[in-house]
């Protein structure tokens, strides 16, 4: 759990990294947002995986409402560059693409800069959920094979940048780009099996 910061996202990651037992990744069935303590429901949202088209794609499923309020978008069925720009856009798929490679859970902490100045510090968590495994009941769609990464469980949480201004204060203002201040991390503990085989 080293480099999560926000108290919410530390919860978030105990009840994902509950979910999933002796298993690498927890799956996308076991996971159910009524199931979460009531303070983690407004900073999580859920992104469904698209391989379309050769290539990663993510969908959002559920977007809390701290998240919405922070980023002024509820939307769901929308893709990261919906309405945004690319300087915006590709770094946040990178980051969500890092966590379906890995199947491990990631964390980032970057600014989202404003058009006509301005930054927030914004600290994210990535939490993959795969498809069922055969025979356990959750057998995946035939387009995706048991195990693989379906879905994102993530939380973006913001933090008043460097000139003190709250991220509310920029609510409905266009993200123009995302400025990293720490790099990807892979912040899940390591794997039962793996510690016993090392």
């Amino acid at each position: 759990m080293a480099g999560i910061v926000p108290v919410v996202q530390r919860q978030l990651f105990a009840h994902w990294d509950s979910l999933r037992g002796d298993a690498q990744t927890p799956e996308r069935r076991s996971f159910r947002p009524e199931r979460l303590p009531r303070s983690l429901v407004p900073h999580i949202g859920l992104l469904k995986v698209d391989r379309g088209a050769g290539r990663l794609g993510f969908e959002y499923r559920i977007v809390g409402n701290a998240i919405a309020r922070t980023f002024g978008t509820g939307a769901t069925r929308k893709r990261p560059a919906d309405d945004r720009p690319t300087a915006y856009s590709r770094p946040l798929e990178a980051f969500y693409a890092l966590g379906v490679e890995t199947r491990a859970a990631t964390s980032w902490t970057a600014a989202n800069l404003i058009v006509g100045g301005g930054e927030t510090l914004v600290h994210r968590i990535c939490l993959p959920l795969c498809a069922g495994l055969p025979g356990e009941g959750g057998a995946a769609p035939e387009a995706v094979q048991p195990g693989q990464v379906t879905a994102l469980l993530f939380s973006t949480v913001a933090e008043p940048g460097p000139d003190g201004r709250a991220p509310e204060e920029f609510q409905g203002r266009l993200i123009v780009g995302i400025a990293p201040r720490l790099p990807f991390r892979i912040c899940a503990r390591q794997h039962p099996t793996q510690a016993v085989a090392a």
